[in-house]
């Protein structure tokens, strides 16, 4: 399957496009990771593709001159060419938010070249892309007589994100997207935020993915007025795994300035990290963020009152045996609060929620071991692995098949490869080669949490030989109306620390610590 669509999309046929080639590699990918082919099979779907690079476009003033000189120059949005002129050139939407931000990580240096010396590299010109554009819409069979009416409605109608575009707007896409993949075949790339060099590998690089398509749809429910609107991404089992805490409701009498400070409504440290399904199958938290607030709607009265929020979040390290116990010291003389422990970083619109931790568009965050270091001290020889990633895919941008954006928390590099894991589709569950759902991600209006199963999280302990060790955070605080995030009065910052090695838990006495504003 992977050759005939090999022959099909990359035939020299074919219009060049950064989307269509990056599913095929990662089609080729996907094969490579199950041993299905050789790594020289995977290699000849890598870029550069050899497509020919873009053709000069005509001059801005013989465009002028045969699309009406009055809409380049004046933004005129006008028939019969004013909303694709508009849209590309002066300084509409496409050109400036899409154009411009997608080729200007791209130089003008061919490839066939050295690469420019830091400093002296040029990008690609926003101005012939721009035009290039223009141009190919018009060629791939635009036009006003067909096209116009429709693309004047809707042009005018609706500007929102989530409209039915007009038809200018996909030939836009579809031009740019060919412009792209001609560039990136002839030029070197732009280096990055730390001045190294940069080689084209697939559109992740620039944000150049707008759907992910291993997110299923979202439901579509039925409203009030009988209309339907999309749902949410997932629909999970949420009476298990949900934390105990507190409940506020805004109708509750109003508090006082020293609730922040009363300590009896905090939740204990371990019931918030071992929870039990329904099945009698314990898991642990390897990241957790939970959130109790006032409930209830803002108006009138309620909202001049200060808002009760109490938060917490817990994170998991995997670490060697033998520094277990000076990392839990470590972390019983530091407060968390402020997260600087290492993180793995996170996965935004570029890698697909089917791909993470283990293809290469995830290896910008490949979750390795960091050393230990608290803000304003000196590094220790403490070394610690993430037992978790975050992916995260807007909702209210380009990709218009969804109403809402999806978060999910996934197991870590080191804990996939172990412990043997599949994605399962559909679902935020990683199973293993038995079937065995071993890991999952549960999210509500207030709480997220990812869970281990704690038997097969045992396993994968003694396989890597680490232990585990779980800091955990928070703040008990009044937010002084309108609701932002000043304190009204002092607060409670509360800390804990617990371990895992081999089979035996160990959990700190958590650490509650009155806090005033700062003056």
């Amino acid at each position: 399957m992977a050759e005939a669509l090999k022959r099909v999309a990359l035939a020299e046929t074919q219009v060049a496009n950064i989307i269509t080639r990056d599913a095929v590699r990662g089609v080729y990918e996907w094969c490579r990771r199950h041993k299905l082919i050789k790594r020289q099979m995977y290699e000849e779907v890598l870029p550069p593709y050899g497509s020919a690079p873009p053709e000069e476009p005509r001059t801005a003033e013989e465009l002028r001159q045969q699309y009406d000189r009055e809409e380049i120059e004046n933004c005129v949005g006008k028939f019969p060419y004013g909303g694709l002129l508009g849209s590309i050139f002066c300084m509409g939407d496409f050109g400036d938010y899409v154009i411009r931000l997608k080729i200007q990580h791209f130089g003008s240096h061919r490839l066939s070249l050295p690469r420019p010396r830091i400093g002296e590299e040029e990008t690609y010109p926003e101005e012939l892309a721009r035009r290039w554009v223009f141009e190919r819409v018009l060629s791939l069979g635009w036009t006003p007589e067909k096209f116009g009416d429709f693309d004047s409605h809707r042009f005018t109608l609706d500007s929102g994100e989530h409209k039915a575009e007009r038809f200018g707007k996909k030939y836009q896409w579809v031009a740019l997207r060919e412009l792209i993949a001609r560039v990136a075949d002839n030029f070197h790339m732009t280096t990055d935020f730390d001045h190294q060099a940069v080689t084209y590998a697939g559109p992740w690089q620039f944000w150049g993915r707008d759907i992910d398509p291993t997110l299923r749809p979202p439901h579509r429910l039925r409203n009030e007025d009988g209309e339907f609107d999309l749902g949410p991404t997932f629909s999970e089992d949420k009476t298990w795994w949900s934390p105990p805490g507190p409940r506020y409701h805004r109708d509750d009498p109003p508090v006082g300035k020293g609730w922040a400070a009363d300590s009896a409504d905090i939740p204990e440290f371990e019931p918030l990290m071992r929870r039990q399904d329904d099945r009698s199958a314990r898991w642990v938290v390897l990241r957790a963020h939970y959130r109790w607030g006032d409930e209830g709607p803002e108006d009138g009265e309620l909202n001049s009152r200060p808002r009760r929020r109490l938060w917490s979040q817990i994170y998991g390290w995997l670490v060697q045996p033998g520094d277990r116990e000076a990392l839990v010291a470590y972390l019983e003389e530091h407060s968390l609060v402020g997260r600087w422990m290492p993180e793995v970083g996170g996965h935004t619109d570029a890698a697909y929620l089917g791909e993470v931790p283990w293809a290469t568009a995830a290896d910008a965050y490949p979750g390795t071991w960091e050393e230990v270091r608290a803000r304003g001290d000196q590094p220790t020889s403490i070394k610690v692995c993430s037992t978790w990633g975050s992916y995260f895919w807007e909702g209210n941008v380009l990709d218009c098949s969804m109403d809402q954006d999806v978060g999910v928390w996934f197991p870590s590099p080191i804990l996939f490869e172990k412990g043997k894991l599949t994605w399962v589709s559909g679902t935020r569950e990683w199973h293993t080669p038995d079937s065995l759902s071993a890991v999952r991600c549960f999210e509500d209006a207030n709480h997220r949490v990812l869970l281990a199963r704690e038997d097969w999280l045992k396993r994968i302990l003694r396989k890597t030989g680490c232990s585990m060790v779980f800091g955990w955070l928070g703040e008990k605080r009044l937010i002084a109306p309108p609701h932002d995030y000043g304190p009204a009065g002092d607060w409670t910052e509360l800390n804990g620390t617990a371990s895992l090695a081999g089979n035996q838990w160990k959990f700190g006495e958590r650490r509650l610590e009155r806090c005033s504003p700062r003056t």
